[in-house]
């Protein structure tokens, strides 16, 4: 009788946790760039299996802008010839993070590879952590809005802005996750981006991580800062296998 609204890829709410609805197909315009996302029941894009390695990151780990099978997470499973499940949720930081990512423990991951830097390093009015619920009646059109537009991070903090993670915050979420995953070898790295942010860098650091390159603004999508496009997803993939291979994760055979 009457035409219900989408509403969207998310579930949960926007303003402090949020996941990728299960059991979607659908297509996301997101011009000039438009992919579509399919996600299995568990809200992964892609299915995921018992005994595969874990990609966690935001919405640079889940591909926005490009398919599920051009996301690095599937192109390194095809190079290495291991199942890797796309953990990547758009718009994750560690703080939302640390809430989720241990119910999925039960997968077994032996290895664990988590890129939460960019969103973290954002700059906000307001640490995540300080959020407050939402009203059930507005999530509909935030999360409208969370498909339509994922704006690039701004690291400026002058007039009142803050992080959306600060520094001392960041390396104990990054711990938490890390403790999530305890019979894992996990994995830290960070992701590429045309302007890094040292200081999460140097704390991500500090802990059993893997390094890649600077990335070329060649990775990116012309008009986004943040988001690689297809070869760079491709190039990232090809510089993480080569560092899981020094780091002996994989053997030299691959």
């Amino acid at each position: 009788m009457y035409e219900i609204p989408s509403k969207g890829i998310y579930q949960g709410d926007p303003a402090t946790l949020w996941t990728l609805r299960p059991n979607l197909n659908q297509q996301i315009s997101n011009p000039p760039y438009p992919f579509s996302v399919r996600t299995d029941k568990h809200g992964f894009r892609g299915e995921a299996t018992s005994g595969a390695w874990l990609a966690l990151g935001c919405s640079t780990t889940f591909g926005w802008g490009v398919e599920e099978e051009e996301a690095w997470p599937a192109i390194l499973s095809r190079e290495i010839g291991i199942p890797i499940i796309n953990g990547g949720v758009p718009g994750w930081s560690t703080h939302q993070a640390k809430q989720k990512v241990a119910e999925w423990n039960h997968f077994q991951p032996p290895v664990v590879l988590v890129a939460y830097i960019v969103r973290d390093s954002q700059s906000a009015i307001r640490s995540d952590s300080a959020a407050q619920p939402s009203p059930f009646w507005s999530r509909l059109q935030l999360f409208r809005l969370m498909d339509q537009l994922i704006s690039p991070p701004k690291s400026d903090t002058s007039n009142g802005y803050t992080h959306r993670v600060p520094l001392e915050e960041y390396k104990i979420n990054l711990q938490e996750i890390q403790d999530s995953f305890p019979n894992s070898e996990v994995l830290f790295f960070p992701f590429p981006q045309k302007n890094p942010s040292n200081p999460w860098i140097d704390v991500l650091h500090s802990l059993p991580h893997i390094e890649v390159p600077s990335a070329s603004e060649h990775w990116f999508f012309r008009e986004d800062e943040i988001h690689l496009n297809p070869a760079g997803h491709k190039n990232l993939a090809s510089f993480l296998k080569s560092s899981l291979v020094d780091a002996s994760i994989l053997p030299p055979s691959h």
